[in-house]
């Protein structure tokens, strides 16, 4: 696949879910959660939007990692902290299909 194939997610109200991969030392990972969580919330207009999917230390190097979900995207301060922060070992961010629930809408006939 050539670097013209492959699409970079854009963050913007109109984007569609973005899942966030961070990679961190282990002795971070619980810190830079909260910490990340909490930037996301204050830069999101409804902080719904934003749910941890999954985080820990990975099985074979044992670094710390976290996987976290914004509805519409993520903001660009969240993704320009990411790229500064000493914390941050490294990161992906990528579209996808939302792993909330929707919900169901009720029929009254």
């Amino acid at each position: 696949m050539s670097k013209e194939q492959i699409q970079q997610p854009q963050a913007t109200k109109l984007a569609p879910t973005q899942c966030a991969m961070i990679l961190c030392l282990k002795r971070m990972v619980n810190q830079l959660v909260d910490e990340l969580v909490d930037l996301l919330e204050q830069h999101t207009e409804d902080p719904s939007r934003v749910r941890v999917i999954s985080y820990g230390i990975t099985q074979k190097c044992h670094d710390g990692f976290m996987v976290l979900e914004c509805l519409g995207g993520f903001p660009q301060e969240f993704v320009s902290w990411l790229r500064v922060d000493n914390d941050v070992e490294s990161f992906v961010i990528y579209d996808c299909g939302s792993t909330q629930p929707e919900q169901e809408e009720s029929s009254h006939e």
